[in-house]
């Protein structure tokens, strides 16, 4: 593996700070917001400190059952008190609950809540009820239930002030599931980001709109790259571009994504995107030679390269 020069490293910083710097990569002049999607590990969070990026992304999939320094709202502290706020969103971990067969769907809330109504119930009745039992003491806030969705939200509730946004919780292949998702949330007050996901009926994405979504995601673009082909990610753009086309006014977030061969290829109209792409490269290329601080560098380095300038 070829090592890297620390000299070399330092100019690279430089370059990068120069009053006079222009951006490498086109989306770096229309992106509005580049959120850096950031895990719970030392290095990750050196690199993030270091640079004090203007958005982050946390993941609850990954961050709910951390303790310590590294409670969610200990580590968000620790960073207010550094005098870094940045601008937080709470994705729900939808890729990982998928990828661990997770059940996110609120089947086992229902069947439990109309067996005492001895119906069947709306999702908007479903969400009354959840709102009620907050007032009556029916839903205890200090107890996790076996329910997924029931524990985002209770995360939520409890780390509401350190949250600037939240992304509904979304099914990967299941569309009606992520729309179930997305009207509970709405029914008890909590506004949030849908996802809709390449390869889905653009009806859906048109009940989102009717629901009165502004700020949508567009997902499941990690997956259809490992297994897409040649072209894939032409395809990809083409999909994000059409939809950009076709609903102007609207602010759309691409999740999982900092390939400058896609989002260069988006048009303007594109508001955020996210990735962790900065940590993952940096992971791949660090010389184990010069140890972990040499990934920090590296991480560093991405971090100045891929945010927005704006």
């Amino acid at each position: 593996m070829k090592k890297i020069n620390k000299n070399q490293i330092n100019l690279f910083d430089f370059f990068v700070d120069f009053k006079g710097f222009n951006s490498k990569y086109k989306y770096q002049n229309y992106l509005n917001k580049m959120f850096f999607s950031l895990s719970p590990k030392r290095t990750d969070i050196a690199a993030i400190k270091t640079t004090k990026p203007n958005n982050l992304l946390l993941s609850y999939s990954m961050w709910k059952e951390q303790k310590g320094m590294y409670k969610f709202d200990t580590f968000v502290e620790s960073l207010w008190k550094d005098g870094y706020k940045p601008t937080i969103i709470l994705d729900s971990g939808a890729f990982t609950f998928s990828s661990k067969d997770i059940d996110i769907s609120l089947d086992d809330y229902r069947e439990g809540i109309e067996d005492t109504y001895e119906r069947e119930l709306s999702i908007e009745e479903l969400a009354f009820d959840y709102i009620q039992g907050l007032f009556t003491g029916g839903v205890d806030m200090n107890v996790m239930d076996q329910d997924e969705m029931l524990n985002y939200i209770v995360f939520i509730y409890q780390n509401s002030k350190y949250i600037d946004f939240v992304v509904s919780l979304d099914h990967f292949t299941d569309s009606n599931i992520s729309m179930d998702n997305y009207k509970f949330l709405k029914g008890i007050g909590i506004k949030s980001i849908p996802t809709f996901h390449i390869g889905e009926d653009i009806k859906v994405l048109e009940e989102y709109i009717n629901l009165g979504a502004d700020y949508i995601g567009l997902g499941g673009i990690v997956p259809f790259k490992l297994n897409g082909g040649k072209g894939v990610n032409s395809k990809i753009s083409t999909w994000i571009n059409n939809i950009l086309r076709n609903y102007p006014g609207l602010k759309f977030h691409l999740f999982g994504c900092q390939d400058p061969k896609i989002l260069d290829n988006c048009l303007p109209s594109l508001y955020s995107s996210d990735g962790a792409g900065w940590i993952i490269s940096a992971g791949n290329k660090y010389d184990r030679e010069f140890g972990i601080d040499d990934k920090i560098r590296l991480a560093v380095m991405n971090i100045k390269y891929k945010e927005c300038l704006g």
